[in-house]
């Protein structure tokens, strides 16, 4: 499960075009890479799709479902190195739980998506993290961190060129300082608005040169508009006008910007003392955002149509507005009551649905660590079965097994010299020594004749005292000074150390591979020049009769 793979190119063009807005033929791409991925058998593929869908399904606004896709499929992601898309995936989780009226739980996840990116150091979702974090912020009320999180975030986007994400973040906290202006209005704190509404005027201004710079026509307008209404909370009315005028030129294709220029333009006509232009202004406006079924535009007129006929001396038409904003004020607790309802089931249901993909993930690893262990185990058993225990030498067995690659096809042409080992008067030192000097012997003479040999030589333990160098590609003049230096360092080597207090030599017959030898063949007839060899008086090799040396 830790294996890190690229995700496939169709699923980052995917990613390409929802950044580009194209958000059809990014779902389209994406759902197709999660039916070929579910077709292989690929999970980490197939959760990497779904988080991809998941994400589109949060910038299409469609967030129970934006959940439903991310959250079984998170915990994949992070059991694996493919950590890449989870800070994204984690922002989506916590801005689609604010949408849904969650924004305590959504700031959790905004919180270990900022943690990861800075891990990470991934400026681009940095930048995503402290502004989401900043919207959840501004939905809790805490104005102060929501500022903190968008000075931080724009920083980040101004100092890495994100352009739009800069402005983005300029808009917001430019709306964060317009909101407590507006509320500081309703409770008639007139100092408060006017010191809320400077700031806010200050971040607009910001924001409307980034927006020219980079072209945010869609931002552009909006700031505008509530740039100038910023300055009529200031009573500063000189350029109101031509920043309405500015906002109506970009307003063509949005009719919410064409209710905030209404609004704005009522406050203007009302702060001027134009009580019957102020009027339809604001009715416009209220007609708008009522088509528009934006409930936060719709509250801010209310207030302003009760402003003004309470200012004007209306009562019965100002507690008539009032009475009306009072009623869309218990319908949206209501709805928020019941989206943060909603949002609890389809945490649930999307929670139930990402601990049983943990659990599935942590049966797997357990499986894999137990197949681990099997595979570890077999390999040692066939270790041991192929190895003595004594010298780590081959056995017997280990010997035939290496063996047949060299009587394989193209290889019995082949110079082979094979060469049996047998230690001169073993008996001797097992009985007058002990059977453990005996084996610190043995051990020691294995040590010894693995010095001169290649990797592609094979040398094994056949049991007792008796050894066997197979040496490929060797003639047998070649093989015979081998042995004999074998032999030398044998009778010459210091065996006090294994507590032998007696002189040890080897006695090797040494025999060539002709045509048609098999191993046993050749085995046979090296034997019986090791036994020559001892009747020769050990302690020398013998490869053919009349050919000695000792």
């Amino acid at each position: 499960m830790s294996q890190h793979r690229t995700p496939d190119p169709e699923l980052q063009r995917s990613y390409t075009l929802l950044d580009q807005g194209q958000l059809g033929e990014a779902r389209r791409l994406a759902q197709q890479c999660l039916e070929q991925a579910r077709e292989a058998g690929d999970e980490l593929a197939s959760s990497r799709a779904s988080i991809a869908l998941g994400l589109i399904a949060a910038y299409d606004s469609r967030h129970e479902e934006a959940m439903q896709l991310l959250l079984p499929h998170v915990p994949v992601l992070e059991a694996t190195e493919a950590r890449k898309e989870l800070c994204r995936a984690y922002s989506v989780l916590g801005f689609s739980l604010g949408v849904l009226g969650d924004p305590e739980r959504g700031l959790e996840w905004a919180s270990k998506a900022l943690a990861l990116a800075e891990q990470q150091q991934s400026s681009r979702e940095l930048v995503r993290a402290q502004l989401n974090r900043a919207v959840l912020f501004n939905q809790m009320g805490d104005w102060q961190r929501a500022e903190l999180s968008l000075r931080a975030g724009i920083e980040e986007a101004q100092g890495h060129g994100y352009g739009p994400s800069a402005t983005a973040g300029l808009s917001n906290l430019a709306e964060i300082h317009l909101s407590q202006a507006l509320r500081c209005r309703e409770r008639h704190d007139d100092a408060g608005a006017a010191r809320h509404a400077q700031d806010a005027g200050h971040w607009y201004e910001r924001a409307i040169e980034s927006c020219i710079i980079h072209g945010l026509d869609n931002i552009l307008g909006e700031a505008y508009a509530k740039l100038a209404r910023a300055q009529v909370l200031q009573s500063q009315m000189a350029g109101v006008p031509g920043l309405l005028q500015r906002a109506a030129g970009l307003s063509s294709d949005s009719p919410v910007l064409r209710a905030e220029i209404s609004l704005t333009q009522g406050m203007a006509a009302a702060e001027s003392g134009r009580e019957q232009d102020a009027r339809h202004a604001l009715e416009h406006a209220l007609h708008i955002a009522q088509e528009c079924h934006e409930p936060d535009l719709v509250h801010q007129v209310l207030f302003e149509l009760s402003h003004l006929e309470r200012s004007y001396g209306h009562l019965q038409a100002a507690l008539q507005r009032f009475e009306e904003r009072h009623h869309l004020m218990m319908e949206h607790f209501k709805r928020r009551l019941r989206m943060v309802a909603r949002s609890a089931e389809v945490w649930a249901e999307a929670e139930q649905a990402r601990l049983a993909a943990r659990a599935a993930i942590e049966r797997e690893a357990e499986l894999i660590r137990s197949q681990s262990e099997l595979l570890a185990r077999a390999a040692q058993l066939q270790q041991d079965a192929m190895c003595d225990g004594l010298t780590g030498l081959l056995n017997r067995r280990g010997l035939e097994a290496q063996a047949r690659t060299l009587w394989g096809p193209g290889q019995s042409d082949s110079p082979l010299s094979l060469a049996v080992i047998d230690a001169d008067h073993f008996k001797r030192i097992n009985d007058d020594c002990g059977h453990a000097t005996g084996d610190a012997v043995l051990k020691q003479l294995g040590q010894l004749l693995q010095q001169d040999i290649r990797a592609s030589d094979v040398l094994a333990r056949m049991g007792g005292e008796e050894f066997v160098l197979v040496l490929p590609d060797r003639t047998l003049d070649e093989a015979q000074r081998i042995c004999e230096r074998v032999r030398q360092r044998v009778a010459e080597g210091n065996w006090q150390q294994c507590g032998s207090h007696l002189p040890v030599s080897i006695s090797i017959g040494l025999s060539q591979r002709q045509p048609g030898d098999d191993l046993e063949t050749l085995l046979r007839r090296a034997d019986q020049l090791m036994y020559a060899a001892k009747t020769a008086g050990r302690n020398c090799v013998r490869s053919s009769p009349g050919s000695e040396t000792s």
